[in-house]
């Protein structure tokens, strides 16, 4: 989900209609050695914070949520460092969110309003982001995702499982 939230973050400019500034010139010795073109920064990250803000409005009112499922991966001794709220809509989910825990393992939580559209999800992020080494597992209408060692993923997803 960390590559989600990277992808999303590059990609939430092309929402905007403001145009780029052009990107500074790079310097003349610059130029004549390298071939590497200059990344520009997001200047307008609002469409971003709007979906984020629409996605923590607008979650399913049945099923678990994210902060019962994060609570109980707490209690089975994965204490995440800090809980963020993720882009729901790069896995097709209303609402996600997790964080890392101190030991750098990653831990997301996404909430459909189905248990079918759970499964569904889990199905194309496990296509869509093939290259990440995590395991995914939905659970009622909920999607976890762990992004760590084995014992740790197991300990999640034994309480995740739980609820």
């Amino acid at each position: 989900m960390r590559v989600a939230l990277a992808l999303a973050v590059a990609l939430a400019p092309s929402c905007s209609s403001s145009k780029p500034s052009p990107s500074p010139s790079p310097s003349p010795a610059a130029s004549s050695t390298s071939t590497t073109k200059s990344v520009v920064s997001a200047k307008d990250l609002g469409p971003l914070a709007a979906r984020l803000q629409y996605e923590a409005a607008h979650r399913p009112t049945s099923g678990l949520r994210a902060e019962r499922v994060l609570d109980a991966i707490d209690a089975a001794g994965l204490q995440l460092a800090d809980r963020k709220q993720f882009l729901g809509l790069t896995a097709h989910a209303s609402f996600c969110a997790g964080g890392t825990t101190r030991d750098g393992v990653g831990i997301s939580i996404c909430e459909y309003d189905s248990a079918a559209a759970a499964t569904a999800a889990k199905a194309y992020v496990d296509r869509q982001y093939a290259f990440a080494d995590a395991t995914r597992t939905a659970h009622g209408s909920a999607l976890l995702t762990v992004i760590g060692s084995h014992e740790a993923t197991e300990r999640a997803v034994h309480a995740f499982e739980a609820l």
